[in-house]
């Protein structure tokens, strides 16, 4: 099942910002730099928010039609390295799920299982058949 998604977006002159339209909802990214206020997340924490997030919506999700009054709180901390001066890069994610409400221990194997099955940023992050084909123009 193919779910083509596109992410219009443009870095202005003099600035590290990159403005973007996503689904309708206008998001940027930034870098911080000398003398500069980022307005916006670094692109690697984009990345660690969209891993966290997939993970608590599949949590509720499953809470939800299994009619469970349950919180999830999530927690993502990374730390993103490379190998040598030019990468390749590899970063290691820690997610901490937290349940309060309508839920016990016995509970969390099952919720581990749907996880590992459908959180579809998991998937990506750790699949080796990604691909990225970049296309350069002027104009």
């Amino acid at each position: 099942m193919s779910s083509l998604k596109r992410v219009l977006g443009m870095v202005k002159p003099g600035t590290s910002k990159f403005e973007a339209s996503v689904d309708g909802y206008d998001l940027i990214i930034d870098y911080p730099a000398e003398g500069y206020q980022p307005e916006g997340p670094t692109p690697g924490a984009m990345v660690a928010f969209a891993l966290g997030g997939c993970k608590a919506l599949v949590c509720s999700a499953y809470f939800s039609a299994r009619k469970m009054d349950v919180t999830v709180g999530v927690e993502v901390s990374f730390d993103v390295q490379r190998d040598g001066r030019r990468g390749p890069y590899y970063a290691d994610y820690k997610v901490a799920l937290t349940f309060s409400g309508d839920i016990d221990e016995a509970d969390l194997p099952k919720i581990k299982k749907v996880l590992d099955g459908q959180c579809t940023v998991q998937h990506i992050l750790l699949s080796t058949n990604n691909t990225v084909e970049t296309t350069y123009s002027i104009g």
